[in-house]
Formats: C-alpha cells, structure tokens, sequence
C-alpha cells in the first residue's frame, strides 16, 4: 500500500510542477511582449526627440535670444525633462560662443 501512495505522490507533484512551468512559460511570454510594446514606444519617442532636436538646431540661428527663452518656457509646462534638455544645450551653445569670442 505504501509504494501505491508513493506513486500517487509522485504523479501529484509532477503535476504540480508541470502547472508551475505552465505558468511560468505564460508569464514570461507576457512580459516579453510587454517588454515589446515598451521598446516600441521608447523608439517612437526617440525618433520625436531627435526630429524635435534637429528641427530647433536648424531654426536656432534665426532665433532671438528672447524667443529661445519664449520657446523653452513654453516646453517646461509640457515636458520638464526636454525642458532641461533645450536650457543644457542653450548653455552649452553660449559657453561655446562665449569662447570663440
């Protein structure tokens, strides 16, 4: 009787596991697609970014000072980060132009 009830034990835990790997596989393959989407949306934002980037760059010759300034305010109520981004590299254009001087 007793090898019967180990059979029996052994069948249940093998199944046990197997619901576990189950469920393991089903999460993973979850969050990878969810790591997909991510990326994907990461991307999309990069590409806005350096389009947004390379457009300022190209219009910053014909920018005032003051409207730089307008311009930059305007993007800190929208995205604080690009906003700190555009003020850096306004600094870094000025300390650049400062020493060619």
């Amino acid at each position: 009787m007793l090898p019967l009830f180990q059979d029996l034990h052994q069948l249940q835990y093998g199944l046990v596991i197997s619901v576990q790997l189950f469920l393991t596989f089903n999460e993973t393959d979850l969050l990878v697609r969810e790591q997909h989407k991510l990326v994907q949306s990461l991307l999309v934002d990069v590409t806005v970014l350096l389009q947004f980037s390379v457009a300022f760059l190209k219009l910053l010759p014909e920018l005032t000072e003051l409207e730089v300034l307008v311009l930059v305010k305007g993007i800190s109520w929208q995205r604080t980060q690009l906003a700190y981004l555009l003020h850096t590299l306004l600094f870094l254009l000025q300390k650049k132009a400062s020493l060619a001087c």
